[in-house]
Order: structure tokens, then sequence, then C-alpha cells
């Protein structure tokens, strides 16, 4: 069997159509879109995507072997994270990328009047962004608050969160090049790890989907409690690859709601005590000490790689063959 790639880089083109004989990798993110245009006129065998840990595209194999590549960059790296926890702000979040679920981010801190304390741009961005997907969302949603002409209105007001970037640290694909983890330690650890909880804005626009970058893995070396804004199922893949989410502490039923708006909203609203009560959230972490060493020291112990192999292990066995053939 043929093994062909495609990715956004190379725009999700194919030099040849595929038969029953192939095997279709898609690196990387996409959306229904992106999956008609590939098999349109292509037919392979199998397709498999490398970032995806679930997925609704039901005919496509997830193997989140990104994530175990990036892990990899944590291993032999000595202590990253002290024991002593000091918790000085409710929650924080990065931004690197201009996308749906991190605009609308913005958006809800305002809403919720949130303070912004712990953030970080990664890149410079602006205020303008296309809000007509929400629109449409918002015709399928029977929410009160999210289907007032109050909030519908502000959707459509410029988001007001300062930028906070280092100007030598703008260009993150070269600093993934050079040393994610030292990225991690030398820019985001020191705002990250003085608050309990991290809002993770994964890799994910409006596609039913759940992946694991190094925005989750952020959160775990901070030792912060895991919130995601966007995605789908977040917390229960999380879970499913062994690691503890606290949902006794935060409450992940946001993760499947049927729009990227709801799920977004809820995550807030529905967790807002732990976002704006800094000595109910500070003596909750300090209780949760063990817990989050635990999922640290889970992340930097193989674990991850381990998962990600028993993944394969259970795919049909050919493909099992190419993969470990390609990824070896």
């Amino acid at each position: 069997m043929n093994l062909i790639k495609v990715s956004p880089s190379s725009n999700y083109k194919l030099d040849r159509l595929l038969d029953d004989n192939d095997i279709l990798l898609i690196e990387d993110v996409f959306d229904q879109s992106v999956l008609n245009q590939l098999l349109q006129v292509n037919k392979p065998r199998y397709i498999v995507n490398d970032h995806f840990s679930w997925s609704e595209f039901d005919n496509v194999f997830t193997v989140p072997r990104f994530l175990s590549m990036i892990v990899a960059n944590y291993q032999g790296k000595g202590p990253l994270a002290g024991t002593k926890i000091i918790t000085d702000h409710p929650f924080n979040f990065t931004i690197n990328k201009r996308q749906s679920n991190r605009f609308l981010l913005l958006k809800l801190l305002q809403w919720f009047k949130l303070d912004a304390k712990d953030f970080y741009w990664m890149t410079e961005s602006d205020n303008r962004f296309d809000i007509s997907p929400f629109q449409i969302e918002l015709n399928s949603i029977s929410d009160q608050v999210l289907n007032s002409s109050d909030f519908k209105s502000f959707l459509c007001v410029q988001h007001a969160i300062p930028h906070r970037y280092l100007k030598d640290a703008t260009n993150l694909s070269d600093i993934h090049q050079k040393d994610l983890c030292d990225f991690w330690g030398k820019f985001l650890n020191p705002f990250m790890s003085t608050s309990a909880v991290c809002m993770i804005t994964e890799s994910v626009n409006f596609q039913k989907a759940s992946v694991f970058t190094e925005k989750t893995l952020f959160s775990v070396l901070s030792m912060n409690f895991p919130l995601w804004i966007g995605g789908y199922a977040q917390a229960r893949e999380w879970q499913r690859l062994g690691f503890d989410i606290f949902d006794d502490v935060v409450d992940h039923r946001y993760q499947y709601c049927d729009t990227l708006l709801e799920r977004c909203y809820k995550a807030i609203n529905d967790n807002l005590p732990l976002l704006t009560d800094i000595d109910f959230v500070r003596d909750i972490r300090y209780k949760n000490h063990d817990r989050l060493c635990a999922n640290l020291n889970l992340l930097l112990s193989g674990h991850v790689e381990q998962q990600v192999s028993n993944i394969i292990n259970q795919l049909p066995n050919d493909l099992n063959f190419e993969l470990k053939k390609y990824w070896t």
C-alpha cells in the first residue's frame, strides 16, 4: 500500500488520484470542506489524521501522534515546575493565531466583565473578524441570553483586550523549532503558573473535534485546571488519554453543546466562581496540589507515547503496519 500525505502547507492538494491501494494521511486539523474536496474524486482505502484525538468525521481514523511528538520535547528536561503553588490570579490564556474560538474568548471576557491580568498574545493582531458564522449558529440556539439583542449587538463591537507580546517572541513557528520547552519556561511559565485556571483555545474552529497541542500541555506544566474554550469533547478525550480533568472542580458539560458559540459561552458561564473568586480558587488549587502534580508527572513519564501506540495497534492490521513503518 502507498501512504500519501497532504497538509495545509500543500493546500491539501494531491499529485494523483488515490484508490483502494492508498492511505491518505491528512496532517494538521481540517474541516468538512477539506474532506469533501479530497474525496470528490479520490477513493483511498483509509483516511488518517495525525492531530485529532476524536472527530465527527466517521470515515477518518484519528491518531493524535502530533501530541506525542510535542510531549517528546519535554522528555529529559528535568524539573519543569516547582512543587510550591502560588495563585495570584484566577485564570490565564494565550493566543497565537486569529481563530474563531479565540476571538470569541476575547469577546466573552468583556461580556462577563472578567479581569484579564494573566494573558499573552504571541503575535500582533487586530480587531477585524468575520462574525457571520456565529450569526448563523445563533439561528439554531434557543438560549435567551445568546439570542438577546444585547448579546447580538455586543458580538459586533470590536474587542478591547490589549495586545501583550514580546517583540523577540512573535514568530511562534520559529520558537517551536528552537525549543518549545524553553519558550514555555521563559515566556509563559512566569504568569501561567501563578494563576489557577487555564482557558485553553485549541486549534479547532467550528468542526466538532478534539485536538491537543502545546496549548493544553502548557496548562499541565503550569499546574492549572483545564477549561477548553472551543473544540468538542475536549475534556472527555483528555480523560480518555489518562489525565485528570478535575470534573469535581470544573464543570465540563459545555463540551457537548451543539454549537461553538454555546460551548465557549457555557464554559465560562458555568465556571464563573473559578474565574472570579481568587480566594475560592486559590484554596481549591492548594487542596488539589497532589492531583495537579500527578498530571504533570504523567505527562513526562512516557504515558502519552504509550497511549498513542495503543491507538495505532487498534487499527486494521494493514493500516497499522504502514503507519508504524512511516512514523518510525
